[in-house]
C-alpha cells in the first residue's frame, strides 16, 4: 500500500482529481457517459468517454440497425472521411508529380460505393455515416437501412455475420 503526504495509507490506487468529472449536462447526452481506469506511467486515473461516439453507435446499440450493417456505416465512413473529408479543399496540384497523383484506397471504395447504393439515397448515408449527424426523420431512417443493407451485402458483410462460429 502506498501512503500519502500525511502518511496515511491510500485506500484506492486511483488517482481522481477534483473538477476533471464531466457535467451533469454531458452525462444526459450521446448515451451516457462510460468511465474507464486508464494506467499511465505506473499512475492510474480515471477517463470518461461518451457511449455512443456517432450515430451509427447509437442506432445499433438500440437494435434500430444490426451489426453487419453498422460495420458497413463505419467502413463508409472510413472511405469518406479518407476520400473527402480529409484532403484539403483549397488543394491545387503545383507540380506534375502532384498532378498525377494515384487515387487512394479511400477513393476507389467511395466510387465502387457510388455505383451500389441509389443515388436517391446517397445524401442520407453521407450525411449520416460520413457526416456523423443524427437522421432527422423516420424517412431518413429508412434510407439508412435500405443503403446500409446494400453495401453489407455488396461487401458480403451479411454473409460473415450469418457463417460466424458462435
Amino acid at each position: 500500500m502506498e501512503k500519502d503526504w500525511k502518511g496515511k495509507k491510500k485506500t484506492t490506487g486511483i488517482n481522481v482529481r477534483t473538477g476533471i468529472a464531466p457535467t451533469a449536462e454531458r452525462y444526459h447526452r450521446n448515451g451516457g457517459v462510460r468511465t474507464e481506469i486508464v494506467s499511465e506511467g505506473g499512475a492510474r486515473t480515471m477517463r470518461y468517454r461518451a457511449a455512443w461516439e456517432c450515430p451509427l453507435d447509437a442506432y445499433r446499440d438500440l437494435k434500430i440497425i444490426n451489426e453487419a450493417e453498422y460495420k458497413a456505416g463505419l467502413k463508409f465512413h472510413q472511405a469518406y472521411y479518407g476520400a473527402v473529408i480529409f484532403v484539403r479543399a483549397d488543394f491545387r496540384p503545383t507540380s506534375k508529380i502532384q498532378a498525377d497523383r494515384k487515387p487512394t484506397k479511400s477513393d476507389i471504395l467511395l466510387k465502387k460505393v457510388y455505383v451500389a447504393i441509389p443515388s436517391e439515397d446517397m445524401s442520407v448515408i453521407i450525411d449520416i455515416c460520413g457526416r456523423s449527424k443524427p437522421a432527422q426523420s423516420p424517412r431518413a431512417m429508412n434510407i439508412l437501412k435500405r443503403g446500409l443493407g446494400h453495401l453489407a451485402t455488396h461487401w458480403k458483410m451479411a454473409a460473415r455475420e450469418v457463417c460466424k462460429r458462435k
